[in-house]
């Protein structure tokens, strides 16, 4: 099974509005402005990307990343903020192939961080299977 990661483009709108809603339905997200994410997604940022997984021309997925440089390091961490992979093409291998993905096509950055909810079992198994640390910071809120 081969995925094709294609950038997110304008026309693409509906099929992200989908699967945005579906990401926060599945992962219990009543924060998220899932307008004002399409409109962001819209007029495009040099700081994050968003792209859409290809299996056999049908979207079955998408990841974002954002781009950062923080002060007291020497380069870009690529920070992966979300990945969605539809019910039906889950346990397939997918999320991990996305991840590789992106990896490869920005190896110049320095680190890659991985955003997870820790309750999402399915995600903490994923990334210990890659190899990602886990850190012990904590996110507040207000």
């Amino acid at each position: 099974m081969h995925i094709r990661l294609k950038e997110y483009e304008l026309y693409d709108t509906p099929t992200m509005q989908e699967m945005i809603q579906s990401f926060c339905q599945q992962t219990n997200l009543q924060a998220y402005d899932k307008e004002i994410a399409i409109r962001k997604l819209n007029q495009g940022s040099p700081s994050y990307k968003a792209f859409i997984c290809m299996l056999d021309k049908k979207a079955v997925g998408y990841i974002l990343v954002e781009f950062t440089y923080p002060i007291y390091l020497d380069g870009m961490i690529l920070l992966i903020r979300e990945i969605f992979v539809k019910n039906e093409y889950r346990k397939k291998g997918i999320a991990k192939q996305m991840i590789k993905t992106v990896m490869n096509d920005y190896d110049k950055a320095i680190s890659v961080g991985v955003l997870v909810n820790k309750e999402n079992d399915i995600a903490m198994k994923l990334m210990q299977s890659m190899k990602f640390t886990r850190k012990n910071v904590e996110l507040f809120e207000k």
